[in-house]
């Protein structure tokens, strides 16, 4: 087969497939280099498409055809509910039916990310933009490890706290009180400064550090979205 050559026609074609990657998972995955990433990867799916390297030259309706009959990698009840269990905004998010059959449907179809969003977007329009939505899509086509440092930054909510009086927070399980620590870090506040220290299932400020109890707290929330105030 000859060298691949990039027709006026087959740019435009180039353009149409990356209008319909969503720009929104590129720039959260790869920041500033997210537009040379999205070309690329419309790039290998227009190559795929007419036949260069893996497949022999496809019409559209035929590659529209297999990626219908892609089942993805379909999770089983169990792993659904670890994904639950690990995101509770997620869960919280999936009480409403349409929101959670469209993050099911999310997870069940990862390696086909633009088949699946056609699909979601059939149950409600715009719903493949939802924050849950969006990350259980980029979670099943990216993987636990890419998706790990977005998913610390979404994982803790109010709901997983039992308690708070200065100067503690005590966690309804130790893997949320894990997380602050990061959380906190990403802020600017330097685990290893000792701003919070963690055990177990509760964090607790470091008085020597902070001027304040309000002072901590604005950044507690600056950090996770929590504000505190409203545990007491």
């Amino acid at each position: 087969m000859s060298d691949f050559v990039l027709t006026p026609a087959r740019e435009k074609e180039l353009e149409k497939i990356a209008k319909d990657l969503p720009d929104k998972s590129f720039k959260s995955l790869y920041g500033k280099d997210w537009k040379s990433v999205k070309m690329a990867t419309a790039m290998n799916i227009l190559k795929k498409k007419l036949g260069f390297k893996e497949e022999t030259k496809m019409k559209f309706k035929e590659l529209r055809e297999k990626l219908n009959k892609m089942s993805g990698s379909k999770l089983t009840g169990q792993e659904i509910s670890v994904y639950y269990r690990k995101n509770p905004g997620a869960k919280k998010a999936a009480k409403d039916p349409k929101v959670k059959k469209a993050i099911e449907m999310a997870l069940d179809h990862g390696g086909a990310m633009n088949f699946a969003i056609k699909q979601i977007e059939k149950l409600k329009r715009g719903l493949a933009d939802h924050p849950e939505v969006a990350k259980a899509l980029e979670f099943a086509n990216f993987g636990e490890e890419v998706m790990r440092e977005a998913l610390a930054l979404t994982e803790v909510s109010k709901y997983d706290i039992r308690n708070y009086s200065w100067p503690d927070i005590e966690f309804t399980s130790s893997s949320y009180a894990r997380d602050i620590p990061d959380m906190m870090h990403k802020k600017g506040y330097r685990t290893y400064d000792n701003w919070v220290d963690q055990s177990g299932e509760t964090v607790t400020f470091n008085t020597m550090k902070w001027k304040n109890e309000k002072e901590a707290l604005v950044a507690f929330k600056k950090a996770t979205g929590i504000d505190l105030n409203r545990i007491r």
